[in-house]
């Protein structure tokens, strides 16, 4: 994105893969959209508490995980 030029939105990427994760993060910025990562279902929750973003990229099959994307995922419903 060129200084000074208006962000197309804020993105949050929450995937627990972290060549996806930079992948979708350099194709995503490189259109203008300004970008937060979440690498966990917790990480993704407390950002979502501090910041507020346009569009939530969920991975839903995070393992490992105390709070997996489907858990992130109802939150997301249920709130908004």
């Amino acid at each position: 994105m060129n200084p000074g030029s208006r962000s197309q939105g804020r993105i949050l990427i929450t995937e627990d893969d972290f060549g996806l994760r930079r992948t979708l993060h350099k194709t995503l910025q490189s259109l203008g959209f300004q970008i937060t990562e979440a690498s966990s279902g917790e990480q993704a929750l407390q950002t979502m508490k501090e910041q507020k973003f346009d569009v939530v990229v969920l991975d839903i099959n995070m393992p490992g995980s105390r709070l997996a994307g489907g858990s992130v995922k109802w939150y997301l419903v249920c709130k908004y």
